[in-house]
């Protein structure tokens, strides 16, 4: 039984990351000239200027904005960055690079830093994000899986495809799987996420000002519809995805008022009540464990005030 559920579990993957990748092909606007080696300086993939902005979107619709509001340098050189994203200012440093090029992210919810770029990687490199455990041999990582020229936005530059990857072991074997894609561009920075498998859509570079220039068109807030500001009200895909045992759930709240997070099996039983309370408005983490339910595919539900509803796939893997 647990077999099949694990064939089950695959074959939803693999449908539901075709589907998202059908919508991301129309992003990719390049030429198919593939470079194997590249003198371009590592740094210019991810230009983090104070002042720089760029626009995400999804169906044309702005889901995602970053702006660099200030940096400041280490005794050893290396570069923290703060940036804003969709109008708010944590107040600490998003991202660390140093003069390795090695690029480190500040995550909102959890208390860590994690290797999220090596700027100078060559085609098939890897590097690990995280370790989800004692076992150095299992977590997850990243790969640059193509290294190409083309263009984006008007400009002809040189594109690094990078694939992350979970690796776990199942049945005695390492499994690889798929957890993402970024596609990141010399002079323009990231112009593809797609972070989460399941429960995200991907967000494309819709517009942005690198070191004064403006790339594309930039959407003003008055343009955007309301439905997209969804004022702080967050849920994010639980970490790890799969996970085993246990795997956190965050999620940030606009408002003052009754929270409710559920978690729900594939045909919509509720299995948990998580969260049942009135909270301030802020940001929340908490850990789920999956101690007396089989592997297979979960519904997580976060609502606020009664009105605001936000659902995401997770996978529990034992």
């Amino acid at each position: 039984m647990k077999i099949c559920n694990k064939y089950l579990i695959f074959l939803f993957i693999f449908f539901f990351s075709i589907d998202l990748f059908s919508q991301i092909n129309h992003v990719e606007k390049i030429k198919d000239i593939k470079l194997d080696t590249t003198d371009i300086d590592p740094y210019s993939f991810l230009p983090l200027n104070v002042g720089n902005f760029w626009q995400y979107a999804f169906l044309d619709e702005i889901v995602l904005e970053e702006y660099v509001h200030k940096d400041s340098l280490l005794n050893d050189n290396s570069r923290l960055i703060y940036l804003i994203y969709n109008g708010i200012n944590y107040n600490t440093p998003s991202l660390i690079i140093d003069t390795a090029y090695r690029v480190y992210s500040w995550h909102p919810f959890l208390p860590y830093w994690e290797f999220l770029y090596k700027l100078d990687a060559k085609i098939n490199e890897e590097w690990w994000i995280r370790h989800l455990t004692a076992d150095t041999t299992v977590g997850d990582f990243k790969r640059v899986e193509e290294v190409y020229y083309g263009s984006y936005l008007g400009v002809e530059t040189t594109f690094k495809n990078i694939a992350e990857f979970s690796r776990e072991i199942i049945g005695g074997e390492y499994i690889d799987i798929f957890r993402g894609r970024e596609i990141i561009a010399s002079g323009l920075g990231v112009v593809l996420k797609y972070d989460d498998f399941l429960g995200k859509p991907p967000e494309y570079l819709l517009s942005a000002v690198i070191d004064g220039d403006t790339l594309g068109t930039i959407v003003s807030v008055e343009d955007i519809e309301p439905s997209v500001i969804e004022d702080s009200f967050h849920l994010a895909q639980n970490y790890p995805n799969p996970f085993n045992a246990s795997t956190t759930i965050s999620y940030c709240i606009a408002n003052n008022g009754t929270v409710l997070l559920r978690v729900f099996d594939i045909l919509g039983h509720e299995l948990s009540t998580l969260v049942n309370e009135n909270q301030a408005a802020g940001e929340y983490s908490l850990q789920f464990n999956a101690l007396d339910i089989p592997s297979g595919i979960y519904i997580y539900q976060l609502i606020a005030n009664s009105r605001k509803i936000s659902s995401k796939k997770m996978i529990y893997l034992k």
